[in-house]
C-alpha cells in the first residue's frame, strides 16, 4: 500500500469521543485518529497533537462489535510498518478526563498508541498525556492500552516514553483494570499479550 504521512493536528474547543462501532453479526467497524487501518501495509509517519477545550475531555470506546476499535495512532488490526512518530494530547478545561474502555465485542480495543491486534513492525515515540484530572484503562471485550504495542503483535521492537502529567495534585485518581474474556488486559506501558 506504500507510505502513509503527514502530520495530523486537532485543535477543539469540546470533548473528543472516538468510538469504534458494530454490532451483532458485524464486525471490524473501527474509529481511527492516525495513519492505516484494518490490513493497512507500509510504514506510516507524521506526528499526531489533539488539543481539546471540552469540560469532559477525550474518551476512548471500542465499540460491541467483534473486532471493533478506535484508536488514537497510526497502525490498525493486521497492520504492517515501521513507526516511530510521537503522540501528544492536551486537555485544556477543568474536569477533564481520559478513558479508553476496550468495548465489548470479541477482540475489540482502545488505544492511544502505534499499533494494534495482530500489527508487526517496530513501534515507538514518545506518548504525552497532560492535565488530566483522572485517567482509566480497562479491558472488557478486548484490550486497553496507553501505549504502543497490542495483542499478539510481532516483528518488531516496541518502545519509547509514556509521560502522564496531571491537571494538579488533587487529581482524582488512575484507574487500570482488565476484563472477563481472553486477551481482555488493561496496560499503561508498552508490548501487550503475544
Amino acid at each position: 500500500d506504500g507510505t502513509k504521512d503527514g502530520n495530523i493536528d486537532l485543535n477543539v474547543t469540546g470533548d473528543i469521543l472516538l468510538s469504534g462501532g458494530g454490532a451483532a453479526g458485524q464486525s471490524g467497524a473501527f474509529g481511527l485518529i492516525g495513519h492505516g487501518g484494518t490490513n493497512s501495509d507500509g510504514a506510516k509517519t507524521g506526528t499526531i497533537t489533539l488539543d481539546a477545550d471540552g469540560a469532559t475531555g477525550l474518551t476512548i470506546d471500542g465499540g460491541v462489535g467483534p473486532d471493533a476499535y478506535a484508536q488514537v495512532g497510526h497502525g490498525g488490526i493486521r497492520s504492517t510498518g515501521a513507526v516511530d512518530q510521537p503522540i501528544t494530547v492536551n486537555l485544556n478545561a477543568a474536569g477533564r478526563a481520559f478513558a479508553l474502555n476496550a468495548g465489548s465485542g470479541g477482540g475489540s480495543y482502545a488505544q492511544l498508541g502505534h499499533g494494534g491486534t495482530e500489527a508487526t513492525g517496530a513501534k515507538s515515540g514518545r506518548i504525552e498525556l497532560n492535565n488530566a484530572d483522572s485517567l482509566s484503562v480497562a479491558g472488557d471485550g478486548g484490550y486497553a492500552q496507553l501505549g504502543h504495542g497490542g495483542a499478539n503483535g510481532a516483528g518488531g521492537n516496541v518502545g519509547g516514553d509514556i509521560v502522564v502529567t496531571p491537571a494538579s495534585m488533587n487529581t482524582s485518581g488512575i484507574s487500570v483494570s482488565g476484563g472477563s474474556t481472553d486477551n481482555a488486559y488493561g496496560l499503561i506501558g508498552n508490548g501487550g499479550i503475544g
